[in-house]
């Protein structure tokens, strides 16, 4: 039997402070998608569900387009509506609007608003704002104004995407953001309600 050398180490004052964050919106911690507007891009790895699986190389594609798909120059809002794992009393959201599915930059949420519910039927704006192209490939945080207790449902719309004047510039451009519209990943931080 070999000799364990004797460290100095005393786990008793040891002052490490480690702390859990969980994304109460993540499909693999229990959060389920209960509603979306526009195609479902499943087949392409696309899906709502790609919005809230914790990864930042995934995410949710949706049009840009109305519900018969013709190209104009109009931006028709998608949003998503998610159930998170239990009712929670939100801290903030942490939100990549880059785009996804192969689509470029210009499909990124520009324009968005964030709602919650404690039943899944009345809706509370907690936060609307504008992300650029500084916002791109990373977590952004958005606080909420209110209504952040005892949250059930997180509503998600993209107002706008990040094309260039997409009144103008839309329906004969090739940038993607003309068809396209996307949101990488959502999350929700927070804890139970109590």
């Amino acid at each position: 039997m070999k000799a364990i050398p004797k460290t100095d180490f005393d786990p008793s004052t040891d002052s490490t402070d480690f702390g859990v964050t969980r994304d109460w919106a993540a499909i693999s911690g229990g959060a389920k998608v209960t509603a979306f507007e526009g195609p479902n891009f499943a087949d392409f790895g696309c899906s709502p569900n790609e919005g809230f699986d914790t990864s930042l190389t995934t995410g949710w594609g949706s049009v840009s387009l109305d519900d018969d798909g013709t190209p104009d120059n109009v931006f028709d809002p998608k949003s998503v509506t998610v159930r998170l794992a239990q009712p929670v009393d939100v801290t903030h959201f942490q939100v990549d609007p880059d785009a996804t599915c192969g689509d470029d930059p210009s499909s990124a949420v520009a324009d968005f608003e964030i709602e919650t519910s404690t039943n899944g039927t009345t809706w509370h704006t907690v936060a609307s704002s504008t992300f650029d192209e500084s916002n791109l490939g990373k977590f952004n945080v958005v606080d909420p104004s209110g209504f952040d207790t005892n949250v059930s449902f997180v509503r998600f719309t993209i107002v706008s995407n990040q094309t260039p004047n997409f009144g103008t510039t839309c329906p004969d451009s090739p940038l993607s953001g003309c068809v396209f519209t996307d949101m990488t990943e959502l999350a929700v931080l927070g804890s139970p309600a109590g």
